[in-house]
């Protein structure tokens, strides 16, 4: 289906469609706001997991709950949110590599950023939204507009950011830990690090639910119960072949027992246990889920649509805050899910169609004397390619002659 911002969106409709289940048993992965919007759209089932399984479990980490309270989600894993660097061409191009979020503003960073959409990358939409509340709404997003102006391009989902770190086609990226271990563990440690910033750290939850009408709940109930229980929690966090881990492929996820942090060979990237770290932010679940959809949005119109423009204005104007018309964040609540935004379609394309404008009419456009032609190169390598599979195809059906 796609990301996780898909994966809500396909969950909510079928539900809205048939309300007693769409043949789906367990929705599995991605943060807690996500579950949280299903939570308020009906579609969770609540089961309850034996009582030996949740003495072991807090009921939240920095403010972020690690279960609901009738039990219609619980938090499989944590994930904490930080930057991926391509040590290698940090060292080559003489970089100081990033220690805060704020460090990816950095003028020379120019062209250097690797970030993805949010509207299709439900880990990128989190830690876009965690630099949204460490931060405050207003100067959060123009920390996000002066990081967008920094990219090189902005990927369809957060796992590509990591891959181009690896290739060096970028040198920084926003990555969640297990995409981060993920590369670690295929290039190396020395080519690849990731960083928890110091400005503030921040623990999410990956969450599993059961479906409201899912064919095997019982079985579904079970699988839920083994996951968070301290068996499914090694298999997260333990390395490859040490015992009760896993027995090939490592995850490297942080487990929610905080017992097991004193215990067996991790395989995270994350050092610690982040029950006990200092400088956590206190992250509103709550609000995070309220606003999701918008916050989407807002990022879709001022800063994926029109980010040739801000990258224009970046390179223009590198120690500058590229001028986004972003609406105050009382506005937010007033189009939450919970008044008109989401439900009245009309006046969500009204909004959508205002917000593209005002972005546009406040960027600036590459007015160069070449820029109306800047299709050319493309077209003519296309017709040169053409040309030449042209030739080949007729030297292969000419007949021979003896």
């Amino acid at each position: 289906i796609g990301g996780t911002s898909d994966i809500v969106k396909y969950l909510k409709a079928q539900h809205k469609t048939n309300p007693n289940g769409a043949g789906i048993d367990i929705v599995f992965g991605g943060g807690t706001d996500a579950f949280l919007e299903l939570q308020r759209a009906g579609a969770l089932l609540p089961v309850t997991l034996a009582s030996e399984v949740m003495r072991n479990i807090p009921q939240s980490i920095a403010s972020v709950p690690l279960y609901a309270p009738h039990g219609e989600w619980y938090v499989a894993a944590l994930s904490i949110f930080g930057i991926i660097s391509n040590s290698v061409a940090v060292e080559r191009l003489h970089l100081t590599p990033p220690e805060t979020w704020a460090d990816l503003a950095k003028p020379e960073y120019f062209d250097l950023v690797g970030l993805a959409d949010p509207r299709k990358s439900g880990s990128m939409h989190a830690m876009y939204e965690v630099i949204l509340q460490g931060y405050g709404w207003t100067k959060g997003w123009q920390l996000l507009s002066e990081i967008a102006g920094n990219a090189r391009a902005i990927s369809a989902n957060a796992s590509q950011v990591g891959k181009d770190v690896s290739t060096g086609e970028v040198v920084f990226g926003i990555a969640i830990d297990t995409y981060a271990g993920d590369i670690i563990r295929k290039v190396g440690g020395g080519r690849i690090t990731f960083t928890r910033p110091k400005d503030f750290s921040s623990v999410n939850g990956d969450a599993i639910a059961a479906l409201v009408g899912a064919p095997h709940p019982e079985l579904a109930r079970q699988f839920i119960e083994f996951v968070v229980s301290e068996k499914g929690q090694k298999i997260w966090y333990y390395k490859a072949g040490t015992p009760g881990g896993p027995r090939t492929f490592e995850i490297g996820k942080l487990p929610i027992i905080p017992a097991l942090y004193d215990t067996g060979t991790p395989a995270t990237v994350a050092s610690g246990n982040p029950f006990t770290w200092p400088n956590i932010l206190p992250y509103d679940s709550d609000k995070a889920s309220a606003r999701w959809n918008i916050v989407n949005d807002l990022f879709g119109s001022f800063v994926v649509d029109v980010h040739d423009r801000i990258t224009l204005f970046r390179k223009r104007y590198p120690t500058s805050v590229p001028p986004i018309p972003v609406i105050a964040e009382s506005e937010v609540s007033r189009l939450s899910p919970a008044g008109a935004w989401g439900e009245d379609q009309l006046l969500r394309n009204r909004m959508l169609n205002e917000w593209g404008a005002s972005a546009l009419s406040t960027l600036p456009a590459d007015r160069s004397p070449l820029y109306p032609f800047r299709w050319l190169p493309t077209l003519g390598f296309s017709a040169l390619l053409i040309g030449v599979i042209a030739k080949r195809l007729s030297r292969r059906r000419r007949p021979t002659h003896s």
